[in-house]
């Protein structure tokens, strides 16, 4: 191998780097192997680089963890309860980004908090660990085989390369997973017969990874996967450190403070892996202060034993070993040839998930004969040396997503990668409108639990600037999976010779970059089934399409965002103005009837009741007797032109020149068909806003609430007024038809 190239196992918790020396491959430097915390630290008011590794993990307020948070939206954060690892500060807080991305906020003393991906502050720890190797070797490195946990999907995959670009590193080969480098650096040292299967459990601080693989001498081959990306040392730390407040008779409200919550979470890291080796030890925090007050907190003898720290957990380890367990009910795995377990990462240290282990295979032999801290970074730098041949599977596997929501499996999970070209999935489709030079094409990727499928992430492919066809044109979809886990697509036009690429909307950035350029799509499918039409919607839906073609060349979000926004209002006033044109076939007299019976019901259930105690008694009066003439009159068929007097008449005496009058009038329009959805939303608030201001009497609140409701009465009437001078237009959609029987071949 080249002495430029080293292997990075880029842990949750810490960070290892390796290389293949003359006698074989050692974690740097050689002899004296180092570990470095994945840790990212800013000094208080620095504007300078972030301390990284030791430096940073002795600060208290440090951002910990955060390979928990690659690849992931803000939401999926949510729900997968990251946030308690992140108090805030110079910790970080997990934030919400335009279009649901997510951020990190850090406070670390400056004149405003920053905000980071995830991904930069991954790449503040590469560029520690490529540091590192150039230290030890003394010469510069630009290539590193960097491992991900094999259960990690296409968005962390991707965010992880990211990551290395920002560092300055190439990725040798792909990115390599986990367990498959543990084989490695377990091959010579335990031995493994032919196609004997090995079950490789690495749990480590943040994800758990269970693969079971076998070797024919030549290869290793993956049989199944299966893990948890939220489970690990850090939950387990968190829980015993929740112990130990408990026992020390204190609240757990002490680790809203990160500087407690980093010394209860080292002090439960270390009273854990103390237990894995004795019955009980001493917990010791002697720094916690009151987050309110910011006194020293007292801290008891406290004494833990290993029976209380496994009852602690117990729920944890349960959720560990059935995901073992899963993996060995694969279909393709001989549990009862198992002889051989290799254990990674520290948490598979501990003593009852070892015991529960060895239940569950007591025919096989747990094996940690390599460091369960180093063996991951030794096989990646055994794999950048060699380049040996792994046959991988994906976990997930893809459907096709039809526009009624139902589904049609594509790609089967756990399907070989690279998929061989000759099983590379077929896909029939066919364009959607006359001259279609834009295709879409939606998937959603799954995870199989016990033979149910669980629904994943919805991916998008596309391509544009194809050759116009006619409508109900042939495309067969050529699809398959690369060596990373990505799906690549490829089209074949009936007529024309040439295949042409689809990309993945994933791949264009962030996800507000992904709406940007989805909503594009969509813009440019209606210009192009509407080219004779001109003003109106028209006019909007091109100045929007411009502007988000701009913003995706400027990589601008305060741009991306106007654009979106602009497109999606448009968008809403289309599908308004097709509903619009389904009912203007109808008796005149008949329409007129259902827009009454309409604002009646609005009146009545919506608008009286919330402005009911800000209006004069005798105003309400003459709402509601106008309301009971306006049903009589529905029932004895008066004519439309009575009907529209007698409604004129009920809105001029709600709707006074006044501020009551304009809240109200404000409110009646947000209801108004061909109005967007977020105006809609927008002047309902504030129209309740300027409500409540008057309630209480508060005239300065009153004049900033009537400003707001004039600035978006002002917007609205804008829309409202193009949306009035539009006819009908063609709904257009760059998606293929995808027929839902569709005869699916391949892998």
């Amino acid at each position: 191998m080249t002495a430029t190239t080293i292997g990075i196992d880029l842990g949750t918790t810490n960070t290892v780097v390796a290389m293949v020396y003359d006698d074989g491959p050692h974690v740097m430097p050689r002899g004296s192997g180092v570990i470095i915390p994945s840790v990212v630290g800013f000094e208080r008011g620095s504007t300078g680089p972030p301390k990284v590794g030791d430096e940073a993990d002795r600060m208290p307020a440090a951002i910990r963890s955060i390979k928990r948070l690659m690849g992931r939206t803000y939401e999926g954060a949510i729900e997968e309860g990251s946030e308690r690892l992140f108090a805030g500060g110079g910790g970080g807080r997990l934030v919400q980004a335009l279009a649901g991305d997510l951020q990190l906020e850090v406070n670390a003393g400056w004149p405003q908090p920053k905000r980071f991906w995830p991904h930069e502050i991954q790449a503040h720890i590469l560029r520690e660990a490529r540091a590192h190797a150039e230290r030890c070797l003394k010469r510069a490195v630009t290539g590193a085989t960097i491992t991900v946990p094999a259960y990690f999907g296409d968005p962390h995959r991707e965010a992880t390369l990211d990551a290395a670009r920002l560092a300055g590193l190439e990725v040798v080969g792909h990115v390599l997973d986990e367990p498959s480098a543990a084989a490695l650096a377990f091959g010579n040292i335990v031995g493994f017969g032919l196609h004997e299967p090995i079950l490789i459990v690495d749990w480590g601080g943040g994800t758990l990874d269970v693969t079971v693989q076998v070797s024919d001498g030549r290869e290793w081959q993956q049989i199944a996967i299966d893990g948890d990306l939220t489970l690990g040392g850090d939950d387990i730390d968190l829980l015993v450190a929740r112990l130990a407040l408990r026992k020390a008779r204190l609240d757990d409200d002490l680790l809203r403070d990160e500087a407690n919550q980093h010394e209860l979470r080292r002090t439960a890291r270390r009273a854990k892996e103390a237990l894995s080796s004795r019955d009980e030890t001493l917990v010791e925090a002697p720094r916690l202060l009151d987050p309110d007050s910011n006194a020293p907190v007292r801290w008891p003898a406290v004494t833990l034993s290993r029976a209380e720290l496994e009852g602690a957990t117990a729920t944890l380890m349960e959720i560990a070993v059935d995901t073992v367990t899963r993996c060995l009910e694969h279909r393709d795995v001989a549990r009862d040839r198992i002889g051989k377990v290799l254990l990674v990462g520290g948490s598979s240290r501990i003593p009852a998930f070892r015991t529960a282990l060895q239940a569950l295979l007591p025919q096989a032999r747990l094996h940690d004969d390599v460091d369960p801290m180093h063996s991951v970074a030794l096989g990646a730098a055994i794999f950048a040396n060699t380049k040996p041949t792994l046959a991988r599977i994906c976990p997930y596997g893809f459907d096709v997503l039809h526009e009624d929501g139902s589904r049609t499996e594509l790609i089967q999970a756990n399907s070989e990668v690279p998929t061989p070209d000759f099983a590379h999935f077929g896909l029939p489709a066919f364009t959607r409108y006359p001259a279609q030079t834009i295709y879409r094409l939606t998937l959603s990727s799954f995870a199989e639990r016990s033979g149910v499928k669980v629904p994943l992430q919805t991916q998008r492919l596309f391509g544009r600037d194809l050759p116009p066809t006619a409508q109900g044109t042939r495309v067969d979809v050529e699809i398959w999976l690369d060596e990373n886990k990505t799906v690549q697509a490829v089209c074949h036009v009936d007529g024309h010779s040439q295949p042409i690429t689809l990309d993945s909307l994933d791949k264009q950035g962030r996800m507000l970059f992904s709406e940007v350029l989805d909503a594009n799509l969509e813009a440019a499918a209606v210009l192009e089934a509407n080219q004779e039409a001109d003003g109106g919607l028209v006019s909007r839906l091109r100045a929007g399409f411009d502007a988000s073609r701009a913003a995706l060349q400027s990589r601008s979000h305060s741009h991306a965002e106007t654009a979106l926004r602009l497109l999606e209002d448009v968008r809403d006033q289309i599908e308004d103005r097709q509903q619009w044109a389904r009912t203007a076939g109808e008796p005149t007299a008949e329409r007129v009837r259902q827009r009454i019976s309409g604002w009646i019901a609005l009146l009545e259930q919506e608008l009286l009741p919330a402005f009911w105690n800000v209006l004069p008694p005798a105003t309400r009066d003459t709402a509601v007797e106008g309301l009971r003439a306006l049903r009589v009159m529905l029932q004895t068929g008066a004519p439309p032109e009575a009907l529209e007097g007698r409604f004129a008449r009920v809105r001029e005496a709600l709707e006074t020149d006044d501020a009551a009058g304009a809240a109200i009038q404000g409110f009646r329009e947000s209801f108004l068909l061909g109005m967007p959805t977020r105006l809609c939303a927008g002047l309902r608030r504030a129209s309740l806003t300027l409500r409540d201001a008057l309630a209480a009497n508060d005239a300065s609140a009153v004049r900033q609430a009537q400003a707001a409701l004039t600035a978006l009465r002002a917007e609205g009437s804008a829309a409202w007024d193009s949306w009035q001078d539009s006819d009908a237009l063609v709904d257009a959609a760059p998606d293929l038809v995808v027929p839902k029987d569709m005869p699916r071949h391949g892998n």
